[in-house]
């Protein structure tokens, strides 16, 4: 686990013992926490004895296989989701974790989460899958791009939301492509591919994320097919 105290100038490493011998895929911040996610599970540690050196400051919260992303909506609340389609929900703050979902909406690997608020999130995943959350309520999407039209199938690495924007759904490919919903909440949500960056289709979307008043500035990680970034 790499982090900075200087904004991004220079970096420090804490050693997740609890998790060690597997790969971590996702980081989230509750309160005076941090919680990482993994092929091996989740743990946590108070960031004050990260950065005061503290020796072993980890503590495993969830013992499972192949959790691929972790993002929390308050200090207490946050979401997991892994393989085989099953999501995670914590209540106190990522100390313990109950699974919310055991393949209810599909079986498919959960790769990434985005949550708009409290009410509004979304989980995607391998062959299609799109979950979204509203309301405590869980319920699959079917992403395509017209009335009627077929299903998108592709692997979906990385779903993104920007603030207040509850109805704007990003999601991106690994095969480089990148869909965008402005009905998610809808009876029908359509989705419309996009255009203008430069290699769409090409190697795989790996990231997406937002910044600025409303999310304003978008910044996306593109491995293009040849390796580089």
């Amino acid at each position: 686990f790499l982090y900075t105290v200087d904004g991004g100038t220079t970096w420090n490493g804490s050693s997740v013992q609890v998790l060690l011998g597997g790969n971590l895929f996702g980081v989230a911040k509750a309160g005076e926490y941090v919680i990482v996610a993994g092929s091996t599970g989740i743990a946590y540690a108070k960031y004050s004895d990260i950065t005061d050196g503290v020796v072993n400051p980890w503590t495993l919260a969830l013992s499972a296989s192949n959790i691929n992303d972790v993002q929390f909506v308050s200090s207490d609340v946050g979401y997991a989701c892994a393989n085989g389609g099953i999501i995670y929900k914590t209540t106190d703050g990522g100390f313990s974790w109950a699974v919310l979902s055991n393949a209810a909406q599909t079986s498919q690997n959960l790769n990434s989460i985005s949550f708009v608020d409290s009410t509004t999130g979304y989980f995607a995943g391998n062959s299609g899958a799109l979950v979204q959350y509203f309301n405590g309520t869980l319920s699959l999407l079917t992403v395509r791009t017209s009335v009627g039209g077929a299903a998108i199938t592709a692997n979906f690495n990385v779903v993104a939301t920007a603030p207040l924007r509850g109805n704007e759904v990003y999601l991106g490919t690994s095969t480089g492509l990148m869909y965008r919903s402005t009905n998610a909440l809808g009876s029908y949500p359509l989705f419309t591919a996009m255009s203008g960056l430069d290699g769409l289709g090409g190697g795989s979307i790996d990231d997406i994320q937002f910044a600025g008043f409303r999310g304003a500035n978008m910044f996306v990680i593109q491995t293009a097919a040849n390796g580089t970034s």
